[in-house]
């Protein structure tokens, strides 16, 4: 068992200093409200689809933080980090059919589910 109090922030920190000195160029563009290879593109073209990567640093700053206050355990923090990367990368039409798929489903349990469940005919 190792906790994560003090690996996780530094390998966090360390994989970004690298990013920094290896590939300046994809770190500074991360943060840019321009587009690399499309100059054209500027403004909210640019900046919507690195909303999901936004959020997934602020959760990950959330996250290193609960590491240092809780102590938790190192193996489930850097998946659960490493997934996050992932996920935030996907494209924004995949978010925007996700949550549409989501609200369906949503409406479809709230709907049919819970009035048909076994459970709801226990109590």
């Amino acid at each position: 068992y190792r906790h994560s109090k003090y690996l996780a922030p530094a390998l966090f920190a360390a994989i970004w200093i690298y990013l920094y000195a290896k590939q300046r160029a994809y770190v500074t563009d991360l943060f840019s409200a321009t587009d690399a290879t499309n100059p054209s593109l500027h403004g909210w073209e640019v900046l919507k689809h690195k909303i999901p990567f936004y959020v997934y640093l602020v959760g990950a700053a959330w996250l290193l933080v609960e590491c240092f206050r809780k102590s938790l355990s190192l193996i489930p923090v850097l998946g659960l980090l490493t997934c996050g990367y992932l996920i935030s990368q996907l494209g924004w039409t995949n978010w925007t059919r996700f949550v549409a798929w989501l609200v369906v489903g949503l409406i479809l349990y709230f709907f049919y589910g819970s009035g048909h469940s076994k459970l709801a005919h226990k109590t």
